[in-house]
């Protein structure tokens, strides 16, 4: 009950000093513009490098490969 009417007392304060001031004035936001990030930048995408098991470069994607195990974009894959 303390803590409500504490801020009952502090509000009506204000507010009555808004009123003494006459100087109290609230403005709508009309215009709403993004002031962080303006654009992204565009990516293309490159052909993933394909290794060996053993962490080797041994080509990208597409490239004949051959039979073995693999790793291009963080996964396994198997040429049979």
């Amino acid at each position: 009950m303390k803590k409500i009417s504490l801020l009952l007392i502090v509000v009506l304060c204000l507010f009555c000093q808004a009123k003494a001031d006459d100087a109290l004035t609230l403005t709508a936001v009309t215009e709403l513009t993004p002031t962080a990030i303006q654009s992204l930048p565009v990516t293309t995408a490159a052909p993933s490098t394909v290794y060996d098991l053993l962490g080797r470069r041994v080509g990208v994607l597409g490239d004949r490969l051959p039979k073995g195990l693999y790793v291009a974009n963080g996964k396994k894959f198997i040429i049979k």
